[in-house]
């Protein structure tokens, strides 16, 4: 399961995003990178789910539940409601993604309060330098703590 989700600042148009679970709930890997010059929180939510796709593709994941707390990625990633929008080149990078790279897909919108681990690492990416992505195994402590939380969050 990946949740993700993006930070966006309107007033410098920066953004970030990942966290990356295994099938029982525990945080597998994370990751947070930093994004300048975007057109808007679509644009920032659309480049978290890339990245978290591609970052779950090159650990071996072939199995993956996206989770995301913006209903309109999740639209667009499962219709072609999007197909001219401004960030339709990325939204089609997704889907060729799982098309030619997962055995099984699917994209579930979840609420903040079930998406407070991805919410925090993407406020973390804000204070990267932008190209610096990071993506590791070594999962900060608090953002165990929380992906914890988001899963008895999602349980009850």
């Amino acid at each position: 399961k990946i949740n993700c989700d993006a930070s966006f600042q309107p007033s410098n148009m920066n953004g970030s995003w990942v966290i990356i679970r295994d099938s029982d709930g525990d945080v597998v890997l994370s990751g947070s990178g930093k994004v300048n010059h975007l057109l808007s929180a679509f644009q920032a939510e659309v480049i978290a789910c890339l990245q978290s796709l591609q970052a779950a593709i090159n650990i071996g994941v072939c199995h993956v539940i996206l989770e995301t707390d913006a209903v309109l990625v999740q639209q667009a990633i499962l219709t072609d409601s999007h197909d001219h929008s401004p960030v339709a080149g990325l939204i089609e990078e997704i889907k060729d993604l799982v098309a030619s790279n997962l055995l099984s897909f699917s994209c579930a919108f979840v609420p903040r309060s079930c998406n407070r681990a991805a919410h925090e690492m993407a406020a973390l990416g804000l204070s990267c330098v932008e190209g610096a992505e990071h993506v590791s195994c070594d999962v900060p402590e608090t953002i165990y703590v929380i992906a914890a939380d988001d899963l008895l969050g999602s349980i009850n």
